[in-house]
């Protein structure tokens, strides 16, 4: 998802250890659980069951975040005895409704 910094070789001194601290300032950004997120789009959740929705994280997400609801609803994981967590979601709403989800 992100690319490696690329230092350009110079041989002004203030603009190599500049390029120094930006490469130390971004290279934890690929680590960051939440910028390894994936945004999934139109989850339709029902009330009277759990939603399985397949994340493609290819491990268990750490969380998720509601970017879009389009009705109101409470909404709640029942990761904890989800049998597959690497690949799905587990979901559960009190009313009928449509989110976006950035699962990170």
């Amino acid at each position: 998802m992100f690319k490696k910094f690329k230092k350009i070789e110079i041989e002004d001194e203030v603009l190599s250890r500049m390029q120094d601290n930006v490469e130390q300032a971004i290279s934890l950004l690929p680590t960051t659980d939440i910028l390894q997120g994936r945004l999934v789009k139109n989850v339709s959740l029902l009330s009277a069951s759990t939603v399985k929705v397949s994340h493609k994280l290819g491990r268990p997400p750490v969380g998720w975040i509601i970017v879009r609801q389009r009705a109101s609803a409470i909404i709640w994981d029942s990761q904890d005895s989800n049998a597959n967590p690497s690949l799905t979601l587990d979901l559960n709403c009190s009313a009928n409704v449509t989110v976006d989800l950035y699962v990170f």
